[in-house]
């Protein structure tokens, strides 16, 4: 069992002596010197559990080596010896945040139960802080396993660093493919704290490789120089390091640091950083591959709308118009990021049914005989027995299969009315509805956008759902319909969520064209 280490700092000799040898019969490891800048000399060199110092010392008072030892060291447990004479000044180090005072000449046993009720009370201070580390810990766990975004697990390893382990600054970095490290992100506890300094990334890695976990804390320990390249006369405190690791390889590092001499990282803190470390690193890992998955999923999407789009030579680009119609839609009625998601991917899916009619049908100029009308109405069937069996999209063929219902209940295939009718399928009928009345099809001319407007107005509670139109009304009314739909033709179909939320705000994205 490892003992509790104490310093004691006493000019008289015999006192260190006398101290030394009763401490040490009581199962303490003891320490002892003579005057105050030997002592935190040897602070910065060596851990102590307790400090047991005179008042009156040589070249720096009790109070003085108080201070310095408590901004150093804040958990440190400080315990005052002094005469009647300074009773008055031991009474203001308590004030200070020194734990307490024993009186010369002192009992040896009265000073022991003093010692051992201080650094029971530290361990109690220490356990308390350890399970609310633990608890903060769980929560950011918590809610970093449910986040699927780089962004977004990389925003809270950057708030939890700064609230849970009281770094000034924080920053989390990333290995290249060309194996080196790249700040992927960092943050700063006040606005007008210094930038995130240049890392030694070199030494730093070297460390890693050898798994060593770096806590720089107070700088005598370690040379702060050896991993910052920090400006002259900029002070820091303290500077952790830990690697994150995936499958035993450093794939990156999170660190954080400190100016303020009272806010100094300790080994306990670089422990809870080191769990939260293998915690961002499974987190991104996966991550990246349910990014990765996203990607390739969308790229599939894309690819259908192209097959739909070759069939059909006067709908060129318009699933995606209707995609980005209804991501819209879904912002200004406030739907989940997952039911957006949802809808947009039906979006772009909603006309797949046509692969399954005759192209020169699709393609034929003029109107429409009724056989043909009719055959037109199966595209929903289709599009939903063309999804069903593949997982990932079976979701979607329900709002596909219904798109074309009508609000009261005169549409097709099943004549569903009202809200019987699923929201992803009423959003997907003004929004396609929208974009087919706004461009040239083959048996007529495009409306103006209008008088498309109007049409749409007009048939609220009829063929579509009012509040929907009054959300896509209200978009165009307040950013223009003209501006909205010449920006889609410029930057060409779906745009990124991003770029869409300034238009959901109502306000058209600042930019170029």
């Amino acid at each position: 069992m490892q003992r509790d280490r104490i310093l004691v700092i006493d000019d008289e000799q015999s006192i260190r002596d006398i101290l030394v040898d009763f401490l040490s019969l009581e199962g303490f490891e003891v320490e002892a010197v003579g005057d105050a800048p030997t002592a935190l000399a040897l602070l910065a060199e060596r851990s102590f559990d307790l400090v047991l110092t005179d008042m009156k010392l040589p070249h720096m008072d009790g109070l003085e080596l108080l201070k310095r030892v408590r901004e150093a060291y804040p958990e440190m447990i400080m315990l005052l010896m002094t005469g009647y004479g300074t009773i008055e000044t031991a009474i203001e180090a308590m004030k200070r945040g020194a734990y307490d005072y024993v009186l010369k000449p002192f009992k040896v046993p009265e000073l022991v139960f003093t010692i051992r009720r201080g650094l029971e009370r530290q361990r109690l201070q220490q356990q308390n802080e350890q399970l609310n580390e633990l608890v903060a810990l769980y929560h950011v766990n918590e809610r970093i396993n449910t986040s699927t975004s780089t962004a977004a697990i990389l925003d809270i390893f950057l708030g939890s660093a700064l609230e849970h382990l009281q770094a000034e600054q924080a920053a989390l970095y990333l290995r290249g493919v060309d194996g080196r490290f790249a700040l992927q992100g960092s943050r700063q506890r006040e606005e007008e704290a210094q930038p995130w300094p240049e890392l030694c990334l070199e030494v730093l890695l070297d460390d890693f490789n050898h798994r060593r976990c770096i806590l720089v804390s107070p700088p005598p320990t370690e040379r702060l120089d050896r991993y910052l390249r920090v400006p002259e006369g900029e002070g820091l405190s303290s500077f952790v390091a830990v690697p994150m690791l995936t499958k035993n390889q450093v794939v990156g590092f999170i660190a954080g640091l400190n100016r303020a001499a009272e806010r100094r990282f300790t080994e306990r803190q670089r422990k809870a950083l080191y769990i939260l470390a293998s915690k961002v690193a499974h987190a991104l890992e996966n991550a990246r591959l349910n990014e990765n998955l996203e990607r390739s999923f969308n790229e599939t999407m894309q690819s259908f709308a192209v097959a739909m789009e070759q069939k059909d030579k006067y709908t060129q680009g318009h699933s995606e118009r209707v995609a980005t119609y209804a991501t819209l839609i879904c912002g200004r009625l406030g739907l989940s990021e997952e039911d957006t998601a949802r809808i947009h991917r039906a979006a772009l899916l909603h006309d797949i049914g046509k692969l399954g009619i005759d192209t020169k049908k699709i393609n034929k100029t003029g109107k429409l005989s009724r056989e043909e009308t009719e055959m037109f109405k199966l595209h929903p069937e289709y599009g939903r027995k063309i999804l069903e069996p593949i997982s990932s999209l079976a979701e979607l063929s329900l709002v596909i299969y219904y798109h074309h219902e009508h609000f009261d209940g005169t549409g097709y295939p099943e004549g569903l009315a009202g809200e019987a009718i699923p929201l992803g399928s009423r959003i997907l009928a003004v929004a396609d509805s929208f974009d087919a009345m706004t461009s040239d099809r083959s048996y007529r001319k495009a409306l103006s956008h209008d008088d498309a407007v109007l049409e749409l107005r007009k048939n609220r509670g009829k063929q579509f759902d009012a509040t929907i139109v009054e959300a896509f009304f209200s978009l165009l009314t307040e950013v223009g319909t003209e501006r909205l739909v010449e920006h889609l033709a410029k930057h060409g179909t779906t745009m990124p969520t991003s770029e869409l939320a300034p238009w959901i705000e109502g306000t058209p994205p600042n930019r170029r064209s």
